[in-house]
């Protein structure tokens, strides 16, 4: 849906702005069920805040873990990049930064491995376990899959391949 870019959900519905290929595929009740009741993770295996082990990302490490192994899975190009992106958002987040340099200034900073085409091969969220392998599950910490370099994530979670990778690092 975000392709048309409407700026609310219920105009897909709208008769003055339907968008027939969404309008056509669900009601608009159902979308609205899907997104009240969707969840990723079990909420009574929830360590809560302030306990050795809470992870704040709990809801959606399922998400990110299975995102996480899509991107790891395809082959890496030659030439490499390590930038830092921000994924919108304006809601109520402990996570949420500010970065006035961004065009959207607003929303969670990542820090993703991709190549010069755009293609993600593998993005590290900066939480409270500070670039921590997204593979570990949240009952486990381990320390020696965390690793920091002058605010840059180490890409250790997969080893390249025989030839020799070049990487552009972004300041």
């Amino acid at each position: 849906m975000s392709i048309y870019g409407l700026p609310g959900s219920r105009m897909y519905w709208n008769s003055s702005t339907r968008v027939d290929c969404v309008a056509n595929t669900m009601t608009m009740h159902r979308w609205e069920a899907i997104k009240r009741n969707i969840h990723f993770a079990d909420n009574t295996q929830l360590i809560p805040r302030g306990q050795p082990g809470h992870d704040q990302l709990h809801k959606v490490r399922p998400l990110l873990t299975s995102l996480l192994e899509s991107f790891q899975a395809i082959p890496m190009d030659e030439r490499l990049c390590d930038d830092e992106q921000i994924v919108p958002f304006k809601g109520r987040s402990g996570l949420k930064q500010y970065n006035p340099r961004k065009p959207k200034r607003w929303g969670y900073k990542i820090y993703v491995l991709s190549d010069s085409n755009g293609i993600a091969y593998n993005f590290q969220l900066p939480v409270a376990t500070l670039f921590c392998d997204l593979r570990a599950s949240s009952q486990e910490t381990n320390p020696t899959s965390c690793s920091l370099i002058t605010g840059l994530p180490v890409w250790i979670s997969r080893p390249f391949s025989k030839r020799e990778k070049s990487t552009v690092l972004e300041q």
